[in-house]
C-alpha cells in the first residue's frame, strides 16, 4: 500500500473519530452496541454461550490481547461451519481499547467477529452485545434454542493460531481492512494517536522535500 494511500485513510480515521466523539480523552474507548438482537446477530460471525475457562496473556508486536478460553454449550452461528466445544476469542487487555473483561468462571453470551486472514479466529469488543449470560434475556428469547457443540478443537493449537506479529498482517490487507484491523488491535484511541503521528511526520517530510525543491529553483 502506497504512503499515499495510508495517509488518506489514516487521516479519514482521525477525521471520522474527531467528528465523532468530540470529547478530551483521546484514548477512550467509545463503542457502538448493536441496538437489537437481531442487528447484533446479523453484524456478527459467531455467537454462542459458554463458561469462561481461563484468560490469557498474549504479548504481540503492537499491543498484549488477552486470549479467553470458553468451554461453548451452544451455538447460534458460525461463519466457518464448524461448532467446536472449547473455543478460543481475542480481545483487548482493557476496556480503553474496547476489550471485553471476561472473568474466569462466569457464562456469557458472546458476539464476534472473524479476522480476514483467518475465519476460525475471533475477536470480541465492547462494540458487541456480548453479555453475561443472566443479563442477556432478551438476546436469549430472540436466539432460540441453538446448537449444542460436538466437535472439539485443541485449545494450545488455537492460541497458536494467533499471530504475534501483526504488522506484517497488515501490509497484506486492503485499504478497509487494515483500518479494521488496526481498530481491533489497538482500539480506536490507539489508531487515533497512530494516525495523528503519522500525519505530522509526513507532513513534516512533504514540507522538508517542498523546501528542498525551491531552494534547487533558486540556485538554478
Amino acid at each position: 500500500m502506497s504512503n499515499d494511500n495510508l495517509l488518506y485513510l489514516l487521516f479519514l480515521l482521525l477525521l471520522t473519530h474527531l467528528i465523532l466523539f468530540p470529547t478530551n480523552s483521546a484514548y477512550a474507548c467509545e463503542p457502538r452496541v448493536p441496538s437489537t438482537p437481531q442487528k447484533g446477530f446479523d453484524s456478527s460471525s459467531v455467537v454462542f454461550s459458554g463458561k469462561v475457562l481461563d484468560v490469557k496473556r498474549l504479548h504481540t508486536d503492537i499491543s498484549d490481547i488477552n486470549a479467553v478460553v470458553f468451554d461453548v454449550d451452544r451455538y447460534w452461528k458460525s461463519t466457518n461451519g464448524h461448532y467446536y466445544r472449547e473455543l478460543v476469542v481475542l480481545t483487548a487487555v482493557d476496556d480503553g481499547a474496547c476489550g471485553y473483561r471476561f472473568e474466569a468462571g462466569k457464562e456469557y453470551l458472546v458476539y464476534g467477529w472473524s479476522y480476514s486472514y483467518d475465519e476460525g479466529l475471533y475477536f470480541v469488543s465492547l462494540g458487541s452485545r456480548t453479555a453475561p449470560i443472566d443479563d442477556a434475556h432478551e438476546d436469549l428469547a430472540f436466539l432460540g434454542d441453538g446448537i449444542i457443540p460436538t466437535e472439539h478443537l485443541n485449545i494450545e493449537d488455537q492460541i497458536a493460531r494467533v499471530p504475534l506479529e501483526i504488522k506484517p498482517l497488515l501490509q497484506k490487507q486492503s485499504p478497509k481492512e487494515e483500518v479494521n484491523m488496526l481498530i481491533a488491535s489497538m482500539g480506536i484511541g490507539m489508531a487515533v494517536a497512530s494516525a495523528a503521528m503519522v500525519l505530522f511526520i509526513m507532513k513534516n517530510r512533504e514540507g522538508r522535500e517542498r523546501k528542498g525543491r525551491i531552494n534547487r529553483i533558486n540556485y538554478a
